[in-house]
């Protein structure tokens, strides 16, 4: 059995124990069941988006109000994880940004700035190119100022 196998029959177990979580509400074990053993080592895109698609359901379905409770509840490691899921889960753009952005804010305050650097620094990642990710933060926030002085090649 191929690693992305491995990877994907865990990821199929964790979706089901996941999504049992968030409809029972229990909004902290189903976001640290979602981040468990993220496939970064993995070869195949869709089993990185398969991950990012669980994370996505404890993202997508708290309450804004619940967000601060479940980022306090994580350690810098499991913050640093959830950053990079966050960065892939807006990369796809096929959910709510509005909603990810709050995530992302929440993060940031409590990992601070260190979290992204880690996260964009990473050479094993559960997105495709980090500059990507930043792109579209531009296009998204022209008058945010995300890095608009700043000229990115895709080699970056």
């Amino acid at each position: 059995m191929s690693e992305d196998s491995e990877f994907l029959t865990q990821i199929t177990t964790r979706e089901k124990e996941v999504r049992n979580l968030v409809t029972g509400g229990k909004w902290v074990d189903a976001m640290k069941k979602a981040l468990e053993n993220p496939p970064i080592n993995a070869k195949n895109k869709e089993t990185k988006k398969k991950s990012a698609d669980v994370v996505a359901v404890v993202l997508t379905n708290i309450k804004e109000t619940d967000i601060s409770k479940v980022v306090d509840s994580l350690d810098h490691d499991e913050l640093d994880v959830l950053m990079k899921y966050i960065y892939r889960v807006l990369e796809t753009g096929e959910y709510e940004s509005k909603t990810i952005f709050k995530w992302h804010e929440k993060v940031l305050e409590k990992g601070g700035m260190g979290s992204i650097v880690r996260v964009l620094t990473e050479r094993k990642t559960l997105s495709l190119t980090p500059i990507r990710v930043i792109k579209k933060m531009r296009l998204l926030f022209p008058s945010e100022g995300c890095g608009e002085d700043t000229e990115y090649s895709e080699k970056d």
